[in-house]
C-alpha cells in the first residue's frame, strides 16, 4: 500500500522522488525539495493550530475597545492595566470617541467592546456590563457666590454661565438635562462646549463658568474648583460595557472576565 500511494503521488507530479535499486532506496532531488517543503508546512500546520488555539483561550489576537471620556473615571484604566499584564499577546487597542458612534462601530464590527453612556439608545442585540452610575454635581470656582452652599437647587442655574459637552456628542442626554433645568425654571447659558470632564473642571478653575460633572469628579477637582450636589436630581451618569450578542471571541470574554473583576 505504501508503495501505490507514492507511485501515486509521483503521477500526480509528474516526477520521480525515489530512485530505487535492488539493494536500496533513495531520494531524488525532487524528493528532496518535496521533503523540505514538506516538513516546514507541517510546522506551520503546527504553529498555526497552536496560534488558534490560544486565540480562543484569550491569550493572543486582537481586541478593539471604544470608550467615552468619563468612562476612564470607572474601572475601565485598572481593568486594561491587569488585561496588559495578564494577556500581553492580546493587542488592545483602545478608541475615544461618543456613545452614538461607538453603536454604529458595534454594529459595523469595528469595535468589539464599547464603553458608553446608554441614556435613551437602543440598547437591543447587545449584551452589557455596568460599571458606574452616579448623580451630577455641580463644579463652580472656589470664589463663586454659590461655592459657599451646602448643596444648590436647579433653580440656581438660572442664567448661569455653564460649561458642557456639545450636544451632538449625546443629543438626547443633552435634552434631558435641558429640559430637567426647564422644569425647575432654570435655562443656564452654554458659554463653552467641551468633550471631557478633565477639560471642563480646568475651564472652571479659569473662571469661565460652572460645570455639570459626576460626582466623582470631586476627588480630581483642582484646589481652586468646589463641586456641589444638587438638590433636585439630574439623569443619572451611567456608564456601560456593551459587545454584541454572539460575539464570543476569546479576547472579547477574558477583558470581559477581566473588567467584571474591577467593577
Amino acid at each position: 500500500p505504501l508503495s501505490q500511494q507514492i507511485a501515486k503521488l509521483e503521477d500526480e507530479l509528474g516526477a520521480r522522488l525515489f530512485t530505487r535499486t535492488s539493494r536500496s532506496v533513495e531520494l531524488t532531488a525532487e524528493g528532496r525539495a518535496l521533503r523540505e517543503h514538506a516538513s516546514k508546512a507541517l510546522s506551520q500546520l503546527d504553529a498555526a493550530a497552536e496560534l488558534v488555539g490560544r486565540m480562543a483561550r484569550g491569550e493572543a489576537g486582537r481586541l478593539c475597545v471604544g470608550f467615552v471620556g468619563v468612562a476612564m473615571g470607572g474601572p475601565l484604566p485598572d481593568a486594561v492595566r491587569a488585561f496588559h499584564t495578564e494577556r500581553p499577546d492580546v493587542t488592545l487597542v483602545l478608541r475615544q470617541m461618543g456613545t452614538a458612534e461607538q453603536l454604529a462601530q458595534l454594529h459595523a464590527a469595528k469595535l468589539d467592546m464599547a464603553c458608553i453612556r446608554p441614556f435613551a439608545h437602543n440598547m437591543r442585540d447587545l449584551t452589557t456590563l455596568p460599571l458606574t452610575r452616579e448623580p451630577h454635581h455641580l463644579a463652580v470656582p472656589r470664589d463663586h457666590p454659590l461655592a459657599a452652599r451646602a448643596s444648590v437647587p436647579l433653580s440656581a442655574l438660572d442664567n448661569l454661565p455653564l460649561i458642557l459637552f456639545p450636544r451632538r456628542v449625546q443629543p438626547r442626554l443633552y435634552d434631558a438635562l435641558m429640559s430637567a433645568l426647564a422644569a425647575k425654571g432654570a435655562t443656564p447659558r452654554v458659554v463653552q462646549e467641551v468633550v471631557g470632564h478633565d477639560a471642563a473642571l480646568a475651564l472652571v478653575a479659569a473662571g469661565l463658568g460652572a460645570a455639570l460633572v459626576p460626582a466623582s469628579a470631586a476627588a480630581l477637582r483642582p484646589d481652586t474648583v468646589h463641586c456641589l450636589p444638587l438638590r433636585s436630581a439630574l439623569p443619572e451618569m451611567e456608564i456601560v460595557a456593551a459587545w454584541l450578542q454572539g460575539n464570543n471571541s476569546g479576547a472579547l470574554r477574558a477583558f470581559t472576565a477581566t473588567l467584571a473583576g474591577h467593577v
